[in-house]
């Protein structure tokens, strides 16, 4: 897979990989679900022409703590941050697939009832051009992925409207246009 990473034309998507680390917290099991002992920290890393890293660490409540940061990108932007069905970075990103649902959702933000399991919302850059991850997501229960191991999080052109705009679009993919490349 990281051959894939050096094709063109590239894509601003990386796939999460397992990260093997020594923290307690994340073996802990506690009586609410979702069990966390059943995620698994994860770690996304971005190449040239962009860079930076993004951790999804399990939390002992179940939720994930998704923080990093990714640089290159367009200044003062709001754009669409998701997670992808596969971990296939080649051709431009169009080998992602759709994004990572567990049932038939229709497209939501990150805190809505219905949404898919990918959808992350929006992030906003600064005016360098960082965006600046620091989520708290609560994963669906059971979720094969195990937390995204081996899906592609993937930065969209444009913001997202969270399945509520008029376009055909908004239902499946939030409108939020094509991965940066």
């Amino acid at each position: 897979m990281l051959g894939s990473l050096r094709n063109k034309p590239r894509c601003l998507a990386a796939v999460l990989f397992l990260l093997v680390y020594s923290s307690a917290d994340a073996c802990i099991s506690f009586n609410i679900a979702p069990d966390p002992t059943w995620l698994i920290p994860g770690i996304a890393t971005f190449e040239a022409p962009y860079g930076g890293q993004v951790r999804f660490k399990p939390l002992a409540n179940g939720n994930i703590q998704i923080n990093g940061s990714v640089t290159g990108l367009p200044p003062n932007k709001t754009l669409g941050v998701h997670v992808h069905e596969n971990g296939d970075l080649n051709n431009g990103c169009q080998n992602v697939g759709s994004h990572w649902s567990l049932s038939e959702q229709t497209h939501g933000d990150v805190g809505a009832k219905y949404r898919h399991a990918g959808d992350l919302g929006n992030l906003k850059t600064d005016d360098q051009g960082v965006m600046h991850f620091d989520l708290v997501y609560w994963p669906f229960e059971d979720d094969p992925s195990r937390g995204f191991i081996g899906l592609a999080l993937v930065i969209k052109d444009r913001v997202d409207d969270l399945g509520v705009g008029l376009n055909p679009l908004s239902s499946t993919t939030g409108n939020s246009g094509e991965p940066l490349t």
